[in-house]
């Protein structure tokens, strides 16, 4: 595994973890 595949999948990490902190935000926001 090079450093591109390690790369490509943190990135793809870090993309999952943003939409899922947006998504959790946007829940909360509805209850305030």
């Amino acid at each position: 595994m090079g450093p591109g595949a390690r790369f490509g999948m943190t990135a793809l990490n870090l993309l999952k973890f943003s939409v899922f902190a947006e998504t959790i935000t946007r829940e909360n926001s509805k209850w305030y």
